[in-house]
């Protein structure tokens, strides 16, 4: 532990979040020295499915956790030793009439749950007299029956608690499946041999959430073409095929033709003279909604380009564009990062006046096929971390510390609540590192005078992602302020 530099004793208050070197979640409180942690550790949010702590008894738990076949795959509520030494849910298998059952959560017809901000599924699991090792099965059924499915778990026959993660990118997923209407999850018993007996001790599911992204305006559902070059969509080369079939938002989304050779691009436009596509100039990132159709092939990159009235252009291509491939068979957002993009005519952009939008492939390997796009959106990032704190006074002064590690881009946004409130935003510099920006000036570590009345603060820190990165590294932020 160092001390924070630049931050000298005085009547200061502090909110510290600590990354640990070993550790995944969070840690935030409050303390009277001022220092950060200095070990690297991702910022993760951590959502608890179930800790067992609330049922009364084992009925109450088969309410929500319901075997089909209790005499063979009895589930029970253990009150005592499990992973934080409260309760936990055994499941006992007793010869081979447990070979294929299950213990299943039905969260019903109207209550389906997005997982699709998730990451992983994480249990508390351990063997109780195992005979032989055999083979857990976790699987989750979406509202149209689709499955993902995990194989291949095997119990040690008796051992200790231990807390075992399986990410999501392990799971065998069916073509189709949405991860953002789950509507079962299954234990499943795999093939039972002999006599064999014994019981999976399961206790604290939980799963971690991904970097959240904030959408701030809808640039196109994505639902209709319009009219092409007058505020609607066009293709060249190919045909636009809107359809209805299992939109990942809204009521429809566009089939794209994929040639064999050669490149496409997909446009759209606005008439401009009042008419523009949203104000993007405050976000941080474009995010397209892309899935798998039909074909087997690879886009090395998509370009965004925008257009202003003025008829300056601006881009984003080379390692800043994504790809996507026939590999994503399910649902997948590819983004395009603001700082990325470079001026390819002009010298200046409005982005309170762009009239066109285009995505232009750059190399298509494995053609033909058809890939299906859908929510053209932007917002503010990916929300790595946000939370609140009542400082319960009016205060005269803020300042953040955040050292930077390595080459991931993020900022910091803080607010503070009241009358009338502030808003104190850093995205300047090609890396977005670690700052506050007032009044076009980047400020590193520096006191801040605020004279509003406030009570609340509330502070957001925000990836700016890589393509195909979902991580952001920091050492430590700490949020200082004082009256």
């Amino acid at each position: 532990m160092e001390r924070a530099e630049g931050i000298a004793a005085g009547d200061y208050q502090s909110l510290f979040l600590e990354a640990y070197d070993n550790e995944n979640d969070i840690d935030v409180g409050n303390s009277n020295s001022y220092v950060v942690e200095q070990g690297i550790a991702k910022f993760v949010k951590r959502i608890d499915i179930d800790d067992f702590e609330t049922y009364a008894d084992t009925p109450a738990l088969r309410a929500i956790w319901n075997p089909n076949d209790p005499a063979n795959l009895p589930n029970s509520l253990e009150t005592s030793g499990g992973y934080d030494d409260g309760q936990y849910m055994k499941i006992s298998f007793i010869g081979l009439g447990a070979s294929g059952d299950r213990i299943q959560k039905d969260y019903g017809s109207g209550s389906t749950q997005d997982w699709s901000n998730f990451d992983n599924f994480t249990i508390a699991l351990k063997g109780t007299g195992l005979t032989n090792i055999v083979e857990l099965i976790i699987q989750f059924e979406d509202a149209n029956g689709n499955l993902a499915t995990r194989n291949g778990i095997y119990v040690v026959p008796s051992g200790p608690w231990s807390i075992v993660s399986y990410p999501f990118s392990q799971f065998t997923v069916a073509a189709g499946f949405r991860w953002w209407e789950v509507r079962y999850i299954r234990f499943i018993c795999g093939t039972v041999v002999g006599a064999d007996t014994g019981s999976w001790d399961i206790d604290v599911i939980t799963s971690d959430i991904k970097s959240q992204f904030v959408q701030s305006s809808l640039i196109d559902p994505l639902d209709a073409i319009g009219t092409p070059g007058s505020n609607g969509w066009s293709l060249a080369p190919g045909v636009i095929t809107p359809v209805a079939t299992d939109p990942r938002e809204g009521s429809g989304n566009f089939q794209i033709p994929v040639p064999a050779t050669g490149n496409f691009t997909l446009t759209r436009d606005w008439p401009g003279s009042g008419t523009y596509a949203p104000d993007i100039s405050s976000d941080s990132v474009v995010r397209l909604w892309v899935r798998h159709f039909s074909g087997s092939y690879t886009v090395n990159e998509i370009w965004l380009t925008l257009e202003d009235e003025s008829g300056n252009r601006i881009r984003v291509s080379g390692t800043d564009a994504p790809s996507f491939s026939s590999l994503f068979n399910v649902w997948y957002p590819i983004s395009w990062p603001m700082s990325s993009f470079a001026y390819i005519v002009g010298s200046s952009f409005n982005f309170n006046q762009v009239v066109k939008i285009e995505l232009q492939t750059n190399g298509i390997a494995g053609g033909p096929g058809v890939v299906e796009f859908d929510f053209f959106q932007s917002g503010d990032g990916t929300v790595i971390l946000e939370d609140q704190k009542d400082i319960g006074s009016s205060f005269s002064e803020i300042k953040a510390y955040a050292p930077h590690a390595g080459s991931e881009k993020f900022y910091l946004d803080i607010s503070g609540f009241g009358t009338p409130g502030f808003n104190l935003s850093q995205k300047g510099g090609a890396n977005y590192t670690f700052g506050i920006k007032v009044g076009g000036v980047l400020d590193f570590g520096q006191w801040i005078s605020q004279t509003n009345v406030s009570n609340k603060l509330q502070f957001r820190l925000v990836g700016i992602a890589s393509p195909g990165s979902i991580q952001t590294k920091v050492s430590g932020v700490s949020i200082l302020w004082r009256n």
